[in-house]
């Protein structure tokens, strides 16, 4: 009875900190998704948060999607993929060069002058010890980092 005490906080908090990992693992096979089919099929794609494509407004929590552009209309064609958004108390910002809210990549991959980076973490700093970064170079290239919550 007495261990139950110390093991069930740990549990959660596990749980926690799992089921974030889990939506940081997302958000880069997503980005990973929009670049390889950028160059598959020769195009620009767009991944932007789920309000963006229909509003401007900077809403990654609401889920986000995957949008090619028609290389001769030069206008966005259906979504390619949507990503359900996050659980409640979880917060996804992008913090893009030029301040733009959508990452782009051309068809060669690159991602020149959308480089920036995601963070993910939960709202309230109590429900986790951790956060993660995920870093989009100017090359497409994206990397995904741990840090602790201080």
């Amino acid at each position: 009875m007495m261990l139950s005490f110390w093991v069930i906080p740990i549990y959660q908090q596990w749980l926690l900190d799992f089921q974030l990992k889990i939506q940081a693992h997302r958000l880069l096979n997503s980005i990973q998704y929009a670049r390889n089919i950028a160059i598959q099929q020769h195009k620009k794609v767009l991944l932007c948060g789920h309000k963006v494509a229909r509003e401007r407004s900077q809403q990654w929590e609401e889920g986000w999607v995957v949008v090619g552009e028609d290389p001769v209309t030069r206008q966005c064609s259906q979504p390619l993929y949507r990503y359900r958004g996050l659980n409640i108390h979880q917060a996804l910002t992008w913090h893009g060069a030029r301040g733009v809210d959508t990452l782009q990549f051309t068809p060669r991959g690159t991602s020149s002058g959308y480089n920036g980076h995601f963070t993910l973490c939960y709202k309230l700093p109590h429900h986790s010890t951790l956060s993660y970064v995920i870093h989009v170079s100017s090359t497409g290239r994206a990397r995904l980092a741990c840090s602790p919550l201080k």
